[in-house]
């Protein structure tokens, strides 16, 4: 989680051009890191759990799916709940911070700069037609 988080921070930061940015760096990084680091305690716990159950009840039918679907030469990933933890766990890797922060600047960063950019526009727009109805009341 720690290389994610240091891959997103950058990948942000990277567009960093004025410091006014950063509060809403750091805010996007919050919003786009705080499921992600949830599902991972999530699945985390799950799997947890899954491998060092204690023994009584449900240890037992784990260990007896488990069993038969060895013997059948079926992979254990087959028992659903294995099956389950197993494409969890799968998901976890296949994410890419870097493409989450990219996803994140197209479609709303690029979006708020540039409103902030119209925004000042306007506002020396108007201080421009101040200053232009000054002049002429003189």
């Amino acid at each position: 989680m720690a290389v994610e988080d240091a891959a997103m921070l950058a990948k942000l930061f990277s567009r960093l051009r004025n410091k006014d940015q950063i509060s809403t760096f750091l805010h996007v990084f919050q919003d786009l890191r705080e499921d992600r680091c949830a599902i991972i305690m999530h699945t985390e716990q799950h799997s947890l759990y899954f491998q060092t159950m204690p023994a009584g009840p449900q240890q037992e039918q784990r260990n007896q799916e488990m069993r038969a679907w060895t013997a059948q030469g079926k992979s254990v990933f087959g028992i659903s709940e294995a099956f389950e933890q197993w494409s969890q766990l799968k998901e976890l890797c296949v994410y890419d911070a870097d493409d989450e922060a990219d996803d994140w600047w197209f479609t709303w960063g690029l979006l708020c700069e540039r409103a902030k950019q119209r925004l000042l526009d306007m506002e020396a727009d108007m201080k421009i037609a101040r200053l232009r109805s000054l002049r002429v009341r003189v």
